[in-house]
């Protein structure tokens, strides 16, 4: 039975937190005028928990049904152990943490009241597209001050970077490379989709994200592969021939990155995380695990979700979280398995995405397959047109 209270919920948290994560954070941005980018960011973050925590909590206690209890049964498994993982850890600082993980993931996944309208999804996809190609298109007419702002080299030392209106490069390719996920999905104007990709491919060269190059590319390989129009496997092979040609004529920079310390750093943070989890196999360290190498003096979480999660809860609720992601995708729609694939792929080189409270990139993802897996159509024919079919259901 549809509950009006809970999809109104989620309307709002949806939106929050989409407006949220889209505020300008460059150097440049009228934020810097009140606080710093750091201070700003760290405020964000604990805003953005406890929102959530308490919108997920009431959505779930409001919800009258729960849907797919193989999800919720993981879920479950997971708190559990990680619960004991604090405790074996006497990490209880990190209990608050830990509370809006299970509300958030209790929220998104495990309620069967949604059923939602595709025009909001429509519109804040429209915000991201337009967050991502604006700075883009702002970059010719930047000068002096605004110009060097859309650059930092602060976190890579060995490249300046392209990062639009976030402060990181791989915040910028993160939304940029969602865009072009979006664009594909959205049923759009094929020239207006075709515009916008090339100001996105401009975009995410500069900013030299790889991961997002590839994981855009295997995204809409997924998408192109079955149930697609002339136009939209067009739209693909524009995109895979500017990835190809980007990978050759950048060829020399992404080599030299590749050779460079920013890798030697990664290679020893990789290996410091091996040690943390062969020293904790089971309960891992009962918090957000933090290694220091090189470059990364005040310490950093590690760029693979995989070995994050195992540092952080142990290895058994490293393989539950892979089953989870597989109870996911199993349950999602052709859009919703499109942006997991996507974050899944991001998170193996990034350090955005683990199980954790889900903030950031990883909220803006599992909103977005929430949505996507409930959305209601009022012609039938349009959900045929935009809705694959769920090919596993559960009681």
């Amino acid at each position: 039975m549809h509950n009006n209270r809970v999809t109104r919920l989620f309307y709002i948290i949806f939106v929050f937190d989409v407006v949220l994560n889209l505020i300008p954070t460059w150097n440049s941005s009228f934020v810097t005028r009140f606080m710093p980018i750091e201070t700003y960011k760290n405020f964000v973050i604990s805003l953005s928990k406890a929102v959530n925590t308490v919108f997920f909590l009431l959505i779930f206690v409001l919800s009258k049904k729960r849907d797919n209890n193989n999800l919720l049964l993981i879920i479950l498994m997971m708190s559990v152990w990680a619960f004991l993982s604090i405790i074996v850890n006497l990490n209880l600082e990190y209990f608050v943490t830990f509370v809006g993980l299970v509300v958030s993931y209790l929220g998104l996944f495990c309620v069967k009241d949604y059923k939602f309208a595709p025009k909001l999804v429509r519109i804040a996809s429209f915000l991201i597209v337009l967050w991502s190609i604006s700075s883009v298109c702002y970059l010719p007419f930047a000068s002096g001050e605004h110009y060097l702002s859309l650059f930092n080299a602060e976190f890579e030392q060995t490249a300046v970077s392209f990062c639009g209106w976030g402060t990181h490069r791989n915040h910028y390719g993160f939304y940029a490379g969602l865009s072009l996920l979006l664009l594909y999905i959205n049923k759009n104007n094929i020239f207006v989709r075709i515009i916008c990709t090339a100001i996105l491919l401009i975009g995410i060269f500069l900013s030299g994200c790889r991961t997002v190059l590839l994981a855009s590319f295997v995204v809409l390989f997924y998408l192109a592969w079955k149930n697609t129009t002339w136009k939209q496997r067009l739209l693909f092979f524009i995109v895979a021939a500017s990835a190809v040609f980007a990978l050759f004529y950048f060829g020399n920079e992404l080599e030299s990155r590749i050779i460079s310390s920013e890798n030697d750093d990664r290679n020893e943070l990789v290996n410091l995380f091996i040690a943390i989890i062969l020293a904790n196999p089971v309960f891992g360290t009962g918090s957000a695990t933090m290694a220091f190498s090189g470059n990364y003096s005040e310490g950093s979480p590690c760029h693979n979700f995989l070995l994050q999660t195992s540092a952080d809860f142990g290895i058994p609720v490293m393989f539950m979280f892979l089953y989870f992601l597989f109870l996911i995708f199993k349950s999602s729609t052709r859009e919703g398995r499109a942006v997991l694939i996507y974050l899944v792929l991001f998170g193996l080189t990034q350090p955005y995405f683990t199980f954790n409270c889900p903030i950031q990139f990883t909220l803006i993802a599992y909103l977005f397959i929430v949505y996507y897996n409930h959305i209601c159509y009022a012609n039938p024919e349009e959900l045929h047109l935009h809705r694959s079919k769920i090919v596993h259901k559960y009681a």
